[in-house]
C-alpha cells in the first residue's frame, strides 16, 4: 500500500484551498482501483448482499448492531473499494432508515451494479443525520423530558405537523440562499465563471477545469471532492420526533429593532398561553435614544407559543445537510482508474448578516431552574433554524390579546441573563445594564389581571 507524509505547507495548501492531495513520491506505486465489471461475479455477489441489508433495513425488528454488522460486511467487499468517504449513521436504525431512503440505498446500488464499458457516472450519498431520541441522547440532554423512544411510533405526533413546516421553511431559506449569491455575482459584474460558480451545475461544471493540470492518479478523488462540495445543501431537523413543550416558561430578552428600537423582556406561559412583557422602547435620533418603559400583560396562542418554543429548543441542533444522493457524469478529462489512498477534501459555505440585526436571549424555564437556554438573531438570520423561529415568535406575538393573563408571572421564575444583545455602536455596556435591571424589576412588580 503507497504511504505518504504530509508537510505543514502542504497540510496548509489542502486546509485552506480545499483541493488538495497527499503528494506521491516518485517512488510510489500506487495501487490503483476501478468499479467493478457489470455482470461480474463480485457484482452479483455485491447485489445478492446488498438484498439482504435491504430487508434489515425494512425490518423494525434487526437491531442496529446486526444492521450495522450487515453493513460493514457489504462495503468491505470489493465493489466497494472505490466508493470513497461516504458513510452511513450506523449508530441509529432510526438514522439508517432515513438515510437509506434519502439516497443512500441508491449510492450503494451504484457500486454493487459496477462499470460497462464507455463513460460512466458517479453517484454521491446523502449526508447522515444526527438522531434525537431517547436511545441515542444522554440521561442528561437538557430535553430529555420531550424525547421519544425510536420504537415508538406514536410518540411525539402533535409535533409531526410543526416538522414539516420547518422543513418547507428550510427549503424556502435554502432557496433564498441561493438567488443571493447568483444575484450578487450578477450585480458585481463577474465574469461568467464566477456567476456560474452561484449555482451547482455551474459550480460541478468547473470541477472538470479544476483538476486538469494534477496527475492522473489523483485525478478521480479529486474531481469527486470537488464535486461533493460544490452540491447544494438544506438544513434538516435531526432524526426523531419529540413532544411538545407543554409546561415551563418562555422567557426572550433583548433588543428588536435598530434606529426604532425596543428593549424587552417577555414570559409566556407554555402550560397557558399567559404572556407578560416589559418594553422601553426609542428611536436613536442623533445618538440620543428618547424612551419610554410599558409593562403589558395578556395571552397569546398556545399552540403557536408552543410551536415557537419547539423550534428554538432545537434550532442549534440543525444542520445543514445534502438531503439526496446524487449522479453526475464522469468528465472525459477525468480516467476511470485512480490511487485510492489519495486524500482530498473541500468545503465551502456562505453565510450574511446585517447592523440591523440582534441577539435575543431565550431559556426554557420552570420555576428558578433554567432547563435549556439559547440565543437566537432577530429578526433573520443566515440560518434557517433561527429564521423559522423568528418568524414563529413573530406569529404567537402578533395575536397577543392585551388584558388579564391565565396565569401569574411565577416568583422566583428564571429570566434570563441581565445583559441585551445590541452592537456597542448603538449602546454601551453600562447603559445595556441598567436597561435590563429595569426591565426585570418592572416585569416582577407588575400586577396583571388574572383570568378568571
Amino acid at each position: 500500500m503507497a504511504s505518504a507524509v504530509l508537510s505543514s505547507a502542504a497540510l496548509v495548501t489542502w486546509l485552506v484551498t480545499g483541493l488538495g492531495a497527499v503528494p506521491l513520491r516518485a517512488q510510489d506505486a500506487p495501487r490503483m482501483v476501478s468499479y467493478c465489471a457489470a455482470e461480474g461475479a463480485e457484482s452479483r455477489a455485491a447485489l445478492a448482499s446488498l438484498r439482504a441489508l435491504e430487508e434489515l433495513v425494512d425490518d423494525p425488528t434487526a437491531s442496529v448492531e446486526t444492521v450495522a454488522d450487515r453493513y460493514r460486511e457489504l462495503v468491505a467487499s470489493p465493489c466497494f473499494v472505490s466508493m470513497g468517504d461516504g458513510e452511513a449513521p450506523l449508530a441509529s436504525r432510526a438514522a439508517m432508515y432515513v438515510w437509506w431512503h434519502e439516497g443512500g440505498q441508491d449510492w450503494l446500488w451504484h457500486f454493487a451494479h459496477g462499470r460497462g464499458a464507455g463513460a460512466f457516472d458517479v453517484r454521491l450519498p446523502p449526508s447522515p443525520r444526527p438522531t434525537l431520541s431517547l436511545e441515542s441522547s444522554p440521561t442528561d440532554h437538557p430535553l430529555r423530558a420531550l424525547l421519544c423512544s425510536e420504537v415508538d411510533a406514536a410518540c411525539g405526533l402533535e409535533t409531526a405537523g410543526w416538522a414539516l413546516r420547518a422543513a418547507e421553511a428550510f427549503e424556502a431559506h435554502a432557496a433564498r440562499d441561493r438567488e443571493r449569491e447568483r444575484m450578487q455575482a450578477a450585480e458585481a459584474d463577474a465574469d461568467q465563471d464566477v456567476i456560474a460558480e452561484a449555482t451547482q451545475e455551474g459550480r460541478i461544471a468547473q470541477c472538470a477545469r479544476a483538476v486538469n493540470d494534477v496527475p492522473s492518479a489523483e485525478r478521480f478523488p479529486r474531481w469527486r471532492a470537488c464535486v461533493s462540495a460544490a452540491r447544494d445543501q438544506t438544513s434538516v431537523l435531526p432524526v426523531g420526533r419529540i413532544h411538545a413543550p407543554t409546561r415551563g416558561w418562555l422567557v426572550l430578552r433583548g433588543r428588536r429593532g435598530h434606529y426604532a428600537y425596543c428593549d424587552e423582556l417577555r414570559a409566556y406561559d407554555l402550560a397557558t398561553g399567559a404572556a407578560h412583557l416589559a418594553s422601553r422602547c426609542g428611536r436613536l435620533l442623533g445618538g440620543v435614544p428618547q424612551e419610554t418603559l410599558t409593562v403589558t400583560s395578556g395571552r397569546v396562542p398556545i399552540d403557536a407559543l408552543r410551536e415557537a418554543a419547539w423550534m428554538l429548543l432545537l434550532a442549534d441542533l440543525v444542520d445543514r445537510h445534502h438531503v439526496s444522493s446524487l449522479e453526475v457524469s464522469v468528465p472525459a478529462n477525468v480516467p476511470s482508474r485512480w490511487d485510492p489512498n489519495v486524500l482530498a477534501a473541500q468545503g465551502r459555505g456562505s453565510g450574511w448578516g446585517s447592523s440591523a440585526q440582534t441577539r435575543l436571549d431565550w431559556a426554557w424555564a420552570e420555576g428558578s431552574r433554567v432547563l435549556a437556554r439559547g440565543t437566537l438573531t432577530w429578526p433573520d438570520s443566515d440560518r434557517a433554524a433561527e429564521s423559522h423561529a423568528a418568524s414563529l415568535v413573530r406569529i404567537a406575538e402578533a395575536a397577543l390579546a392585551p388584558g388579564c393573563a391565565p396565569a401569574i408571572l411565577p416568583r422566583g421564575l428564571a429570566l434570563g441573563t441581565d445583559t441585551l444583545g445590541v452592537s456597542p455602536v448603538d449602546a454601551d455596556a453600562e447603559t445595556l445594564r441598567r436597561t435590563a435591571d429595569a426591565l426585570e424589576v418592572a416585569l416582577r412588580a407588575a400586577r396583571a389581571p388574572r383570568c378568571r
